[in-house]
């Protein structure tokens, strides 16, 4: 039986893969992020730093992270 400890670990380590393939979106101390869903299965994610916004599709997953004092996205394939 796994601790949940050890899935963290599990989930934390498959994170570090995904942070060497993927470029961020952006780094930052801080963010305010905007998230529109439409009905065809898409989202719109908006950040003050960017001039337009990006577009997450289906099979793809936003993920956000905060580490060292910065926060960091990445748009990644669904695994």
């Amino acid at each position: 039986m796994c601790s949940t400890l050890d899935q963290v670990a599990k989930a934390g380590a498959g994170f570090k893969s995904l942070k060497e393939e993927t470029a961020p979106l952006f780094k930052a101390d801080s963010a305010t992020l905007s998230f529109y869903a439409t009905k065809d299965g898409k989202i719109s994610v908006s950040y003050q730093g960017w001039d337009q916004s990006k577009t997450v599709l289906a099979g793809q997953q936003f993920v956000v992270t905060w580490s060292q004092g910065q926060v960091e996205a990445r748009i990644v394939e669904r695994r």
